[in-house]
């Protein structure tokens, strides 16, 4: 519901600022928009590996991308984008959905790294044995002294 309001208003936006003088129109033809339409789809399938955040920002992902889908479907001449800002000597101009696509896939890699950084700390953690005829407690440490101590888990 609320990927369908942001839809609706890019697309009101969009129209809005359409004609204004300043605003960029450019064509997305579908075969461009087809390998982030298959990065979308893959996302999705991996969605319950990243956690919240990350399905979260898989809904952004794809709801920017729908929303630029729209525009051009409603707009003949092409997506508006119309928000302008330089770094350096460089041009940048976007529009709402881009910045939703960008935030997303931001959130999306925050989630992977989170997710994978936690599996490797636990790959590397020493394992405790556990299972008949352990105590569950980590093996046996020479201590310096000689006398046999018990590391704790």
């Amino acid at each position: 519901m609320l990927a369908g309001l942001f839809i609706a208003a890019d697309v009101a936006v969009d129209r809005a600022l359409a004609d204004s003088p300043g605003t960029l129109h450019h064509p997305r033809p579908l075969l461009l928009m087809l390998p982030a339409l298959v990065l979308v789809a893959v996302l999705w399938r991996a969605r319950d590996q990243v956690g919240t955040l990350g399905r979260i920002g898989v809904g952004m992902c794809a709801t920017g991308g729908i929303a630029n889908m729209v525009c051009t479907a409603v707009d003949g001449d092409g997506v508006s984008d119309y928000i302008r800002f330089q770094i350096s000597h460089y041009l940048i101009v976007i529009n709402l959905a881009d910045i939703l696509i960008v935030a997303g896939l931001a959130l999306v890699l925050l989630a992977t790294l989170a997710a994978y950084g936690g599996r490797a700390r636990r790959a590397v953690a020493p394992a405790v044995p556990s299972g008949p005829g352990t105590s569950g407690t980590a093996p046996e440490v020479p201590d310096p002294s000689g006398t046999p101590t018990t590391r704790s888990a």
